[in-house]
């Protein structure tokens, strides 16, 4: 018997544990194995698959059940999921395990993979499980064997609630009269086994191609808990195996060019050491050529290290399926993988079609290039092809810092909407253009080829667009010259505002009265930034909300955490140990980074017995600035203890693994970087009366007086002698975010007041 596969799914998972079709390697044999192992209960019958996900499992159970409901708590994956896989026999519903959408005794089987360690209602969910359940059905789960799966002393945040095999088994036999426990292991694929001593009938179900799975009869080997149980006496199991043959050979290449992509760099990092000893020899001995010479030779140790690594990885290959994997991970997740990402991003420009590759058009007609004509071709076979109405989101420039990453992360929501078409429109480009492109069609204003001011451009834009734009969202105060023109037109707009009263002074008075005037609705990150504005320039209240500002912070898993603090610390000449503090921002007076070297200076001072780390991620625009920083590092004696990294595109991760996060802003309306400390278990320490940091956070870190170092010292030592402490405040910036902040919540949030404008000017 064959079990078909539909071409991988385009659902995009948000927290990175959801399996979804387009995902290879050991996850993919875990998860499809499961599956086909259930079918054995599922001839003929009536099946749920609780959580069911992207639907790809309950669509290989359809292949032989009489009927199957898939049920999940998202409503998005629901709707992709009927989109990809529903029929008359295999339908999707929104539900959840504690509530689950069905009338008692409806279901002969219950299948429900990799849900029990998400979820802290253990019983509840098995009583639903078996209400619905008709008397003599079964129950069909797994979950991850916390002694074998998860590293002593860490958690994932997204599986709390893991379970020792004893746990499990007695947790079934509390509610089930009859169970049996299996153990999963991936291998050249993977395999089902018992976990006690039975008579054994094997089946294994051989991956012949890239869409099918064929059943044979091969023999296995085995762990993962797979339970199954019921109030009846169970039959007899076909345990089996899931066979891929090329397994391991996909492995292998990816070895190899990962091994090939090492060397490249190290020749790089050695360049870069080379120069650097040039520069060094021709008298240039400043602090930051010294830090960067040193940084610069402990990363071509680390390249050369993880070199020779990655070849005795391929020369042990043939020897272990599992440990290849395992160096496979450390591979993939060390820092040299930022230099893979050119040649991952080749697919985008290869594949790339109008909104990645466009020029937008120049005003006037007559100035049009031949490749700018062709552009408007484009746009205006596109506007013919779809229809929809258009939602426009302007941004004041693409730069990788707070307010264009929050509105990045808003684009990502919005493109994955159906009723209007995402347009991005923003004055400046920069590092994140790229990824906004790639997203919707995009305009940069200063690079358009066209000597027209930039509103004159934008107003010319929206002339050209042949379908009406329905609403604006407009990012930032700068993009108020935007919000006036969108008026103009009678378009309403929704103005998110991220500036604190110092910053609109410095950009201009006029920019917040044109955006009371123009905008719709005026949205706030906090109370306190909207207090602020109401309080020193007089903004009228009827236009405003608070809308917490929402974020989207990416899963890291245990081992991406322990590779890259390992890094941070080793690199120092750390213990791996060592309390590690960290501080992320541009270097710059208003972030504070000086306030951040009083700190760590003061530290390290009354107590310097404590084994902690400082470290700062960010980099100085004006150099003159960071010169002073890298001075004063120097003349307190701080090497080596503090460090200053420069900006990265996976600040994120570093922030990760931080056991303190110190917030020193003397202005910041509500700092992302404060909500990826929170998602990310990290407890938080900031000024009171510095932005919305302090209302963001409530009980989930410690809130100092404005600029008073003894006491963010004082919260530090603290921090730093009490890991209970840490732990307990991380764990309810987790939930605040998930409640307050989370990127969905958020653009639903907006999406909602821009429903409720009224028609018309």
């Amino acid at each position: 018997m064959k079990f078909k596969l539909l071409a991988p799914s385009e659902y995009q998972d948000r927290t990175g544990e959801r399996f979804i079709t387009n995902r290879s390697g050991e996850i993919e044999v875990e998860h499809h194995h499961r599956y086909l192992f259930a079918t054995q209960f599922c001839k003929g019958r009536d099946v749920l698959d609780i959580t069911s996900g992207e639907g790809y499992g309950s669509y290989l159970l359809s292949q032989v059940a009489k009927s199957v409901i898939g049920i999940d708590i998202d409503p998005d994956v629901v709707s992709q999921a009927r989109r990809a896989y529903g029929s008359a026999s295999l339908v999707f519903d929104v539900g959840s395990c504690q509530s689950i959408p069905l009338v008692p005794a409806s279901v002969d089987v219950v299948v429900s993979f990799a849900t029990l360690e998400h979820n802290d209602q253990h019983s509840a969910f098995l009583d639903e499980v078996k209400r619905v359940l008709r008397p003599e059905g079964l129950f069909v789960l797994s979950t991850p064997n916390r002694q074998v799966y998860s590293s002593p002393g860490k958690q994932n945040p997204f599986q709390q609630f893991e379970l020792s095999h004893q746990e499990f088994e007695t947790l079934l036999s509390k509610h089930f009269a009859h169970k049996t426990v299996g153990l999963q292991k991936a291998t050249s694929g993977s395999v089902i086994v018992p976990a006690a001593k039975c008579d054994l009938v094997l089946e294994v179900f051989h991956r012949s191609n890239e869409l099918t799975y064929e059943l044979t009869d091969v023999p296995p080997k085995a762990p993962y808990l797979i339970g199954l149980a019921s109030d009846s006496p169970l039959t007899s199991i076909r345990w089996g195996l899931l066979d891929n043959p090329d397994f391991l050979y996909g492995i292998q290449l990816r070895l190899m060019e990962t091994e090939a992509l090492l060397q490249s760099e190290v020749g790089r990092l050695g360049k870069e050491v080379t120069e650097a000893n040039q520069a060094f020899e021709k008298g240039t001995k400043s602090n930051l050529l010294n830090q960067e010479h040193d940084r610069l030779r402990r990363e071509l140790q680390t390249e050369r290290a993880k070199t020779d690594a990655a070849l005795k990885h391929i020369a042990e290959l043939e020897l272990s399926s599992q440990l290849t994997l395992s160096q496979l991970y450390q591979i993939y997740t060390s820092t040299s993988w930022r230099v893979t990402r050119p040649i991952r991003a080749l697919k985008s420009i290869v594949s790339a079609g109008f909104s990645t590759l466009r020029t937008p058009p120049n005003v006037e007609s007559s100035k049009r290039s031949a490749a700018a004509e062709s552009v408007k071709l484009s746009i205006s076979t596109a506007a013919q092809s779809d229809q929809r109405p258009i939602l426009l989101l302007t941004t004041h420039d693409c730069s990788r810092t707070g307010a264009p990453v929050m509105c990045l992360n808003l684009a990502r929501e919005l493109s994955k909407r159906d009723d209007f078409r995402l347009l991005v429109v923003a004055i400046n480009g920069g590092e994140l253009s790229r990824e906004f492109a790639e997203l919707a069609p995009l305009y940069v204003l200063s690079e358009i080829r066209d000597s027209s001011p930039p509103t004159a451009t934008f107003k010319a834009i929206l002339n050209d667009l042949d379908v009406p734009v329905w609403g604006a969202i407009c990012n930032t105060i700068l993009c108020a010259e935007l919000v006036e023109a969108l008026d103009d037109v009678d378009i309403p707009v929704v103005s998110l505002i991220h500036e604190l009263s110092t910053s609109i002074d410095q950009f201009g008075r006029q920019l917040i009265d044109k955006i009371n005037m123009h905008a719709r609705y005026v949205v706030y990150g906090s109370s306190y930034a909207r207090d602020q504005v109401i309080q020193d320039f007089g903004i009228g209240t009827a236009k405003i909300h608070i809308v917490p500002t929402g974020h989207n912070v990416p899963f890291f898993s245990a081992q991406q955490r322990d590779v890259v603090r390992s890094q941070v610390l080793i690199n120092a000449d750390s213990s791996r140990d060592n309390v590690l503090v960290v501080a992320c921002g541009t270097v710059d007076h208003r972030k504070g980074p000086d306030v951040f070297l009083q700190v760590a200076s003061a530290v390290l001072r009354l107590r310097p017995d404590l084994p902690i780390h400082f470290l700062w991620i960010g980099s100085a625009i004006n150099r003159a600035y960071g010169s002073w920083i890298a001075h004063d590092v120097s003349r307190l004696g701080l090497q080596g203890r503090v460090e200053f990294m420069t900006s990265r595109v996976d600040a994120d991760v570093f922030i990760s693994v931080a056991d303190i996060f110190l917030l020193p802003s003397r202005e910041d309306p509500y700092p992302l970087v404060s909500l990826t400390a929170m998602a990310s278990a990290v407890p938080v320490i900031a000024f009171s009366g510095a932005g919305g940091a302090a209302e963001a956070l409530g009980e989930a870190g410690i809130i100092v007086p404005y600029l008073d170092v003894p006491e963010m010292v004082a919260a530090v030592i603290e921090l730093a002698e009490n890991p209970l402490r840490r732990k307990s405040l991380g764990e309810v910036g987790v939930a605040r975010f998930m409640e307050n902040n989370d990127i969905r919540i958020f653009t639903d949030r907006i999406m909602g007041l821009l429903l409720q404008i009224p028609a018309g000017p």
